[in-house]
């Protein structure tokens, strides 16, 4: 039975455990968004919790990360006008720096994804706003992308699991399956393989949790316009990645 919703200052609500939260998020994530509709603090925790996952998975992905990371640094194009000496001083620390990271690296890890989350909600606050005509918090759109981050966690731990199962990070859970491992570095793969299960499925639970709090918006258009800023920035991303030959792991 659906938790009955109330309406404050505008917006659906409805009472929920706030632990029950982090798991309603994958079975019913409309309810869950609208239990967060009073809370301006409730997207610090989730990203917290899942930089944590992300940190425990990391022991068992550590060699292979190391050795991947050593080949594509190897096959980089942008390495190969350098000295002998110095492009293999740049593999050396890039692969140090996996196997052996610096307490500093563990604190970047944990301060990132809080960085990103205030970048990506002021990116979802101008879509809604701006080009939608909504009248979204900022608060509210970091606590959309918060909890979608959430599908991060299932994400880790499959890919962690296939990845030391197999002894490398090619674990395509994306359209890239289509491509093999022929040519990793190119552009038609970076871009395949940003149109992933796990991509969708969080993009999917962000458009949910949008709708949530921009309640005047039709959520197609909240659909089109995500999905087109989601695919400049996929595009973007894939030109670099086949630029510098897939070197710095994007």
């Amino acid at each position: 039975m659906e938790p009955t919703a109330q309406e404050v200052n505008g917006l659906a609500y409805v009472e929920m455990n706030p632990f029950l939260r982090f798991f309603s998020l994958f079975y019913s994530p409309k309810e869950t968004f609208m239990s967060l509709t009073r809370s301006k603090w409730a997207w610090i925790l989730p990203i917290l919790v899942t930089a944590l996952v992300v940190t425990a998975c990391f022991p068992f992905m550590r060699d292979v990360l190391a050795k991947d990371q050593v080949r594509r640094l190897e096959n980089s194009s942008l390495l190969e006008s350098l000295p002998k000496e110095q492009r293999q001083e740049i593999i050396d620390n890039s692969q140090e720096s996996i196997l052996n990271p610096p307490i500093w690296q563990y604190a970047i890890g944990f301060a990132f994804p809080y960085i990103a989350a205030l970048a990506v909600g002021a990116i979802l606050l101008m879509i809604g706003n701006i080009f939608l005509g909504g009248d979204a918090k900022y608060f509210q759109m970091l606590t959309v992308y918060a909890f979608s981050a959430l599908i991060g966690i299932p994400e880790t731990i499959i890919k962690t699991f296939l990845i030391h199962s197999k002894g490398s990070t090619d674990v395509a859970t994306s359209l890239a399956v289509v491509l093999g491992s022929s040519d990793t570095t190119s552009f038609l793969y970076a871009l395949l393989n940003k149109f992933d299960i796990f991509t969708a499925w969080m993009m999917s639970v962000l458009i949910i949790g949008m709708t949530v709090f921009l309640p005047r918006v039709s959520g197609k258009k909240i659909t089109i316009w995500v999905i087109s800023f989601w695919l400049i920035w996929t595009i973007i991303i894939s030109l670099a990645s086949s630029f510098t030959g897939g070197a710095f792991g994007f």
